[in-house]
């Protein structure tokens, strides 16, 4: 996907962009599942681009109402299995979605000072 790799390329630390590639999966079309104020089940085209297995662990990307500005989402392998993204915290940037979830390093925070996270 062209924009995963801008999305990459926006990434200062190297070592972060790295990570991510290595764990970079085939974005292959998965439905997400979205509950509305109404209670309402709604679907959308999401796509897992990046698996932590060992965290349990996915950033997806996906276009909904709830993405719109925020198509980054972080889901556990049992969200991502149920299609269920209702409660998945979403953000605006690739790089804030991976330096929010357990595989990112703890040292690697230090020096971030934006309001993305």
């Amino acid at each position: 996907m062209e924009y995963v790799d801008t999305q990459l390329q926006d990434i200062c630390n190297r070592a972060a962009v790295r990570r991510l590639r290595r764990h970079a999966v085939k974005a292959v079309v998965t439905w997400g599942c979205f509950e509305d104020y109404e209670k309402t089940k709604l679907r959308y085209e999401c796509w897992p681009v990046f698996e932590f297995r060992r965290h349990k662990l996915i950033i997806a990307y996906c276009l909904s109402p709830y993405g719109q500005g925020q198509p980054w989402f972080l889901v556990g392998t049992e969200e991502i299995a149920a299609g269920d993204f209702t409660w998945c915290p979403r953000f605006a940037t690739l790089e804030a979605a991976f330096r929010a979830s357990s595989a990112c390093p703890p040292k690697w925070l230090a020096g971030y000072h934006d309001s993305d996270r």
